[in-house]
């Protein structure tokens, strides 16, 4: 089980690191949940002020504001600072007094708050503090966006060979397209899969609209398929699915000057599309 834990790691870090999947400031925690004996755990206190990398993402809906935040050190994913005496984490909404983040769990890995703004381009600030000195970084949230076409669910045949999705902005940058999936094989088994990473390719000519390859899906759910069976490869191969394409966009703010600038603050925001794929026609 152990060994088990650290290739999955290793897998993790390295999608988060650029080898193919989301970029490493996209998720809160890609290793959250992990033991500190894999993550190698250390005393935020114990390492100086320019090798603490800020890891915090903002996110917005239904008129709130989400800070999730969690450190680490330098360049090093595999290395979870965890907040202690003399440092901690807060975070302010535009000019209002900054609030201290609470611990998600009681294992000081993760921390989170909320704000109540339902404003279209929030401007967020969490500090990390130390000994009183506060380290600001500072994002504003992307514009939000919409689909226009297609409306209702979208129908997705493995034989079209490519699928257009429509925004009503194109100003859009930094897009990235996951999806959530529940399939069934051709031999009638069935799994289900978070954060399938899809690559939309944005038209040269049309900013907003979006294209996205049947092939690649399919290659894209298949793996899926494996990675979901513990990495079992002979598997029937996927005939269906049910799929929510979770379309995101990215806007990165300032680090602290400070800190590590490995470290990031990001905001983002996410479109949900509804689909089904049929893989046999």
């Amino acid at each position: 089980m152990f060994k088990r834990s650290i290739m999955v790691a290793a897998s993790l870090l390295g999608t988060a690191c650029g080898g193919g999947g989301v970029a490493e400031d996209i998720v809160p925690n890609p290793l959250e949940g992990f033991d500190c004996a894999l993550l190698n755990c250390k005393e935020s206190n114990t390492v100086s002020t320019d090798n603490v990398s800020p890891r915090f993402t903002i996110t917005q809906a239904n008129g709130r504001v989400h800070v999730d935040a969690w450190l680490s050190q330098s360049a090093n994913l595999l290395t979870t600072l965890l907040p202690s005496p003399g440092d901690s984490l807060t975070a302010s909404d535009g000019d209002a007094p900054p609030v201290k983040l609470r611990g998600e769990s009681g294992n000081r890995q993760r921390w989170v708050t909320d704000f109540a703004d339902a404003n279209a381009q929030p401007r967020i600030t969490v500090n990390f503090v130390r000994n009183g000195l506060v380290y600001p970084n500072v994002v504003t949230m992307p514009k939000p966006f919409s689909i226009t076409s297609p409306v209702g669910v979208l129908q997705i045949r493995r034989s079209t060979g490519q699928f257009d999705v429509q925004f009503a902005s194109d100003d859009l940058q930094n897009v990235t397209l996951t999806t959530d999936a529940s399939c069934t094989r051709s031999d009638h088994s069935s799994f289900t899969s978070k954060d399938v990473l899809l690559g939309p390719q944005q038209d040269a000519r049309d900013p907003s609209l979006f294209h996205i390859s049947t092939l690649a899906l399919d290659t894209a759910l298949n793996n899926a398929s494996v990675n979901a069976s513990q990495n079992n490869p002979s598997l029937s191969p996927v005939a269906s699915c049910s799929l929510t394409l979770n379309w995101k966009i990215l806007v990165r703010g300032t680090v602290a000057p400070e800190l590590n600038q490995h470290g990031s603050i990001v905001a983002t925001r996410t479109v949900g599309q509804a689909a089904s794929y049929n893989a046999g026609s």
